[in-house]
This record gives structure tokens, sequence and C-alpha cells, in this order.
């Protein structure tokens, strides 16, 4: 008899446990996906204004195209913002603020690339640092074990 409520209840809590847990795990699945995507978006756009924000700078008016580079940062720069936790954005940050600077055409700091090199790189290591794909992180068990 025993063995019989046992057995019940373990299917009973499987039933309901089993739908639960697949959605946690999808929804887990799903963010990561998305967080990369725009890790790889970031990526692509800082190259392109690696390459183009002297160009831009130097130049009397903005073209078509940069005017769609500047657009297409702002969407990634919001969307970034939504997903990412806020100590990620505050690295973030410093390279949003010097692409910020030049979209008026003429930025409120002078442009200095050895500053967009560093902010690139702590901008794209927070990124990446946060799904936990750097060496430098650990597992969730492992810190969890250690405190």
């Amino acid at each position: 008899m025993m063995s019989a409520v046992i057995g019940f209840g373990s299917a009973l809590l499987a039933i309901v446990l089993t739908p639960m847990l697949q959605h946690y795990f999808w929804l887990t699945q799903r963010r990561a996906e998305l967080c990369l995507a725009h890790i790889e978006d970031c990526a692509e756009l800082v190259a392109e204004f690696a390459y183009r924000l002297p160009e831009i700078l130097r130049s009397n008016n903005l073209t078509d195209e940069d005017r769609d580079l500047f657009l297409r940062w702002n969407r990634l720069s919001v969307e970034i913002r939504a997903l990412f936790s806020e100590q990620t954005v505050k690295r973030f940050d410093k390279l949003d603020e010097i692409i910020d600077g030049c979209t008026g055409h003429y930025p409120s700091d002078p442009f200095k690339r050895e500053d967009f090199l560093q902010a690139r790189f702590t901008a794209i290591t927070a990124l990446y640092e946060e799904t936990g794909l750097t060496g430098n992180r650990s597992s969730a068990w492992w810190q969890l074990w250690q405190k």
C-alpha cells in the first residue's frame, strides 16, 4: 500500500514539476540566445564605428549611412540595457557615451582612439562575462559552493 502511495505521489510530482522545469530551462536558453545575438550585433557595430568614426568626425555632414549606423547603435544600446544586468550596463556605458557623444556630429569631448578601443574591450568583455562564456567566470554551482 505504501509503495503505491509513494509511486502515485512521485508520478503526480513529476507531472506538475516537469512542465515548470522545462519552461524555466527554455526561458534560460532563449535569454542566452538573445544575449549572444546582441553581443554579436554589438561587436559588428563597434567594428563599423572603429572604421567610420574618424571619417565621420572629419567630414562636415552625416550621410544617410552614418545616420543609419547611429540609429542601429541606439536600438542595440536600448536592448542591451533591457537584457543585461545593471553591473554589466555600467561597464558598457563608457563605450555608449563615446559613440553617443559623436551622434551630434561634433563630439562633446575630443575623440581619442585609445579611449574608444579600451571602452570597446571593456564593454564586449562585460557582455560575454555575464553570459558565462569567458574563462574568468566559474559556474554558478561552484560560486554557491564556495559561499
